[in-house]
């Protein structure tokens, strides 16, 4: 007997995500028990008949029955350990099915199963060897040859994987399935052209093949052709409607040109069909937070925290972004109370690119709120004008702060791009960074003062410009110029609608650990900072702009940050915009006394 089925499994990255293209076990029930010739019993040929029926008591009752009288019945113990695989009691599945194979370690089905239940345990290496026990069992077995491709994946070992489903390949040359596979595995390895060979084959052969429509979609965003994946989209939920995971997917691609509206709009649709679905959640909020709505974005985090079926780690990154909000509403308590909620977040294991972003707000803000409450007299509002930044996460350093600037009181009001960087704005065509910037201006009035806050991000060590010049040896003056200058281009080009006020803010002088680095890289990080202001500071000079010399006020010498205004690694104090609004006259100079490093902006 064989209840061997394709494990459904997430395909690149974290957030596109594989369909399968079958929900039941792969091998039909007509002829799934063909391979256990031996097993002749009436008792055990009615139980298999409940099995196949999907009468899994009465099937299991019959398996206990006969374990009861031999308890090392190898067949009982595998179809009992299927019956509570299926009903998703993992643990008790292993323990049966191990029982069957101490009774007869020669059977591959065995193993294979073995290597099912053990990728639902998540024992990636421990299901690889089942599935490899299995195929040196019988070289034959199929289903063996693709689940062992998907694990192998799931570990990264994707030449590995690709081997496995040529294998399969060769047993089935015109599965669907596998070739769906065998492509997804080739865009791990970025050959397209031999990705782009199997799906189109897969689809001559199968031409309403959902799963090979969004595994087309998923390629073509991660090689940046969004306009031919979102058709493959389309086409795919022109069959399937209600795919939810593949809505959730047009919504990110529609984010990544921009278009947040019709982002929003597919992920209210994928919840629709599944109200419980985290990634739709996540995309939702995503598409709010660009749009600037952030009374929806709260109200979208509160349902999901009482409706997804959140992990851990998704359910503190949504508190983090309900902290965020109330931060910037000027809700200090709330706040506090939200991060006292998404305290065991500093007892997790970093183990992604997110998590390690919503430990970092989490850290920052904790910082931030007790800030306030140490200097209450930096955010008593003495005036009712507002100065707006906009920016990355260093915008919420000033939210609600007090400052005098050309003989005016202003209270900062911060509007957050989340991960913004300038390199995101200086880019050709729509994304939704752009778009988010065009949000704001929306929420501006006419000839108001906005300070822009972006550079950091692409100023850190392990990302942006320097990373890139190391894998690409560019020349890193006349990138960061080229970067820059349509950088600020793209800010006086959309802000001129309004007659805005632009001030540009630099990038702080680096603050974190540089001990990782040999000398040279060292060197050549710390120029990459000092160049990214220099050009900065030339562009706004040019375009008749102030510029805020931040990495003069916090640059030391040798080019490091001197411990003075910094509340992390990475983000300055409250304080330090009112301070450096004190040097900042009328013409755009700086004026900065007793500079080691950095920019002296001239007179435009």
């Amino acid at each position: 007997m064989s209840l061997k089925k394709n494990y459904p499994v997430k395909s690149r990255g974290n957030q596109n995500y594989e369909v399968a293209e079958h929900s039941e076990p792969a091998a039909k029930a007509d002829n799934m028990y063909d391979e256990i010739q031996h097993m002749k019993a009436d008792l055990l040929q009615q139980a298999i008949e409940h099995h196949q029926a999907g009468a899994l008591q009465q099937a299991a009752d019959i398996y206990q029955r006969m374990l009861a009288t031999d308890p090392k019945h190898a067949d009982a113990n595998h179809l009992l350990g299927l019956i509570a695989h299926q009903c998703g009691n993992q643990e008790a599945a292993l323990q049966l099915i191990l029982h069957a194979i101490e009774s007869n370690p020669s059977h591959h089905i065995y193993f294979c199963n073995l290597g099912i239940v053990r990728m639902a345990l998540e024992q990636w290496d421990d299901a690889i060897t089942a599935f490899q026990t299995a195929i040196r069992l019988n070289l034959g077995d199929l289903k063996a040859h693709i689940n062992l491709g998907i694990a192998l994946e799931r570990t990264g070992r994707n030449n590995e994987a690709l081997a496995a489903y040529q294998k399969a390949l060769s047993i089935a040359p015109n599965d669907t399935e596998i070739l769906n596979k065998l492509g997804n595995a080739y865009a791990q390895l970025k050959r397209m052209e031999e990705a782009t060979t199997s799906f189109q084959k897969a689809l001559q052969l199968n031409p309403a093949s959902v799963a090979t429509l969004n595994s087309l979609g998923i390629m073509h965003r991660d090689i940046g052709q969004l306009d031919q994946s979102i058709s493959y989209y389309h086409r795919a939920l022109k069959i399937a409607p209600e795919r939810f995971e593949i809505l959730c997917n047009l919504a990110i691609a529609l984010q990544d040109t921009g278009r947040l509206q019709e982002a929003e709009s597919a992920c209210q649709k994928a919840l629709s069909y599944n109200t419980s679905y985290t990634a739709a959640y996540k995309q939702l909020t995503d598409a709010l937070h660009f749009q600037q709505r952030s009374s929806d974005w709260d109200a979208v985090l509160d349902s999901a925290l009482t409706k997804a079926d959140l992990s851990t780690d998704s359910r503190n990154q949504m508190l983090i972004s309900k902290a965020i909000i109330a931060w910037m509403d000027g809700n200090v308590d709330a706040c506090g109370q939200i991060l006292s909620m998404a305290a065991p977040l500093l007892s997790q294991t970093i183990t992604d690119k997110v998590t390690y972003s919503a430990m970092g707000y989490y850290k920052f803000l904790k910082a931030l709120v007790a800030f306030r409450n140490e200097h209450p007299s930096l955010y008593t509002v003495s005036g009712k004008s507002h100065i707006h930044m906009i920016g990355d996460s260093h915008s919420l350093s000033y939210t609600g702060t007090v400052l005098e600037l050309d003989a005016n009181t202003y209270q900062v009001v911060s509007h957050l791009i989340m991960g913004c960087k300038a390199w995101h704005l200086s880019q050709h065509g729509p994304n939704r960074y752009k778009a988010a910037f065009d949000c704001v201006l929306q929420k501006l009035s006419h000839g108001d003062t906005a300070i822009i806050s972006m550079g950091e991000i692409d100023c850190r060590s392990n990302e942006g410009i320097f990373p890139a010049h190391k894998k690409h040896d560019t020349d890193l003056a006349n990138a960061i110029e080229s970067l820059v200058g349509n950088f600020v281009h793209f800010i006086l080009h959309e802000s001129r609608k309004k007659q805005l006020n632009i001030i540009f803010y630099g990038v702080p002088a680096p603050s974190c650990s540089l001990e990782h680095f040999c000398e040279s890289d060292r060197l050549a990080y710390l120029t990459t900072v000092e160049l990214f202001n220099t050009s900065l500071a030339k562009a706004a000079a040019s375009s008749q702009c102030r510029f805020i010399d931040v990495y003069g006020h916090t640059v030391a010498t040798g080019g490091v940050s001197n411990g003075i205004h910094h509340i992390d690694p990475f983000h300055l104090a409250p304080d330090f915009l009112a301070h450096a609004c004190k040097h900042l006259d009328a013409t755009g100079l700086n004026h900065i006394s007793g500079r080691t490093h950095g920019v002296r902006v001239q007179e435009p």
